[in-house]
């Protein structure tokens, strides 16, 4: 088991044990949430994906692919405090990772070349990526 400890999201020095070890972030996050942003999110080592732009195995969100997360942890809502951002935050980016995760596999095996035509759905997740250029622009939860 990996040393664990607490870090800022985006300190590549430290080991947390949490989806955040495989996030870095390159934007602030969206107001109220933790949530950058912009942010490369690291792939399962199984995936045999290299993104074009990095030369690594991750893909980046924009704005438009990360717009559903911060909208699920609004802090206007009344059944979210403060203090439970952090947790929240972490459960759905863990949560969505493994819909990330999935899309790869089916994506690498069914149409390696460019983007699909529309989003594909995973555990509840409809995921949306261009291998071309490693942009997830489309990851909304639907229920």
């Amino acid at each position: 088991m990996p040393e664990t400890s607490q870090t800022n999201i985006g300190d590549t020095t430290a080991v947390t044990g949490t989806i955040w070890d495989k996030i870095t972030p390159t934007a602030n996050s969206w107001e109220g949430t933790i949530i950058p942003y912009i942010f490369r999110i690291k792939l399962d080592d199984n995936i045999n994906y290299t993104n074009p732009r990095t030369g690594e195995n991750h893909v980046w969100l924009n704005t438009n692919g990360a717009k559903h997360l911060e909208s699920y942890l609004n802090i206007n809502d009344s059944t979210t405090s403060f203090f439970t951002i952090p947790v929240n935050a972490q459960i759905l980016l863990e949560d969505a990772n493994l819909a990330i995760n999935e899309y790869m596999r089916y994506k690498l095996e069914n149409s390696p070349k460019g983007k699909e035509e529309s989003a594909v759905e995973f555990n509840k997740w409809e995921v949306h990526i261009n291998l071309d250029d490693g942009m997830l622009f489309h990851l909304e939860q639907k229920k």
